[in-house]
């Protein structure tokens, strides 16, 4: 099986000068890797996704992986629960 996997940059810091641009590519990078797991099946209905587990795997912070979970939740493709 063949698994898909968008280039994400793993140490990236944005800078000022660089703006939001390479943040926003980062960003948008951890939120279609997500969305295609869902959509070939790597993410099952039911499954819990941990944030922190999410980022180790993608070799990214958590910041990315939180606003991809916040979007994937605003079209009602997951739901965010608390741990509480």
């Amino acid at each position: 099986m063949t698994v898909h996997k968008l280039p994400i940059r793993e140490a990236y810091v944005p800078t000022a000068e660089d703006g939001d641009e390479e943040a926003a590519l980062l960003h948008n990078s951890v939120y279609e890797e997500l969305s295609w797991r869902m959509i070939t099946g790597r993410i099952t209905p039911g499954i819990t996704l941990s944030t922190r587990g999410l980022a180790q795997e993608l070799g990214v912070s958590q910041m990315p992986v939180r606003e991809a979970l916040s979007r994937l939740a605003a079209e009602r493709a997951i739901e965010i629960r608390s741990k509480r």
